[in-house]
């Protein structure tokens, strides 16, 4: 049977998304080949006319994973820098984002596992982590301030999980989102003063 053009990078396209939607539901590790290959439709031996190994995969989800995420807070050119940083803790910090992880950044489904990888997947996740820092550095034009978003977004996602009742989880990230709200309209302050 012969496969359009398209074919090899439709099916390598499909895998990024099943699989990161897998991993960061349920863990990287956890995610075995032959179960990735059945939810896509084919069989574990096709995984590798794809992706060389596993390490491969996982570095490739992250890469294209991170890089979604981080588009989310560049996107927007009709939008002011804090205005973006806003509307990207609303969305980032949404009850939405804590119930459903599939559908969310991998920072706070996979980062205890990139933590365990191998050189090459964390020094990826190292740059694409600090393209984050510095869009959001940019976005709200203070120096640390990038990292003080991302680790407050990535935190209180992480917190919000592990509360039991609903009420305790939009605590936090409504508090959140407050907070770095707060330092969305000191920047966007400063930048109205020059």
């Amino acid at each position: 049977m012969r496969y359009s053009p398209g074919h090899k990078a439709e099916i390598r396209a499909k895998l990024l998304h099943e699989g990161a939607a897998i991993a960061k539901k349920n863990g990287f590790s956890t995610t075995g080949i032959d179960g990735l290959m059945e939810a896509v439709g084919l069989s574990g031996a096709a995984f590798y006319n794809h992706f060389g190994s596993k390490t491969d995969f996982f570095k490739a989800i992250l890469d294209h994973e991170l890089e979604c995420s981080r588009s989310l807070l560049e996107g927007g050119a009709s939008l002011s820098p804090a205005e973006r940083m806003g509307a990207y803790a609303d969305s980032y910090l949404s009850l939405a984002h804590v119930e459903n992880p599939e559908h969310g950044c991998p920072l706070p489904a996979l980062s205890q596992e990139v933590a365990r990888a191998d050189g090459p997947t964390r020094r990826l996740y190292e740059d694409q982590v600090l393209r984050t820092q510095a869009a959001m550095e940019e976005c709200l034009g203070e120096s640390g301030a990038g990292w003080a978003a991302l680790a407050q977004c990535v935190g209180a996602v992480l917190i919000a999980r592990a509360m039991k009742s609903k009420e305790s989880r939009e605590a936090i990230l409504s508090g959140c989102r407050e907070q770095i709200s707060k330092l969305a309209d000191r920047a966007h302050g400063k930048r109205n003063a020059r």
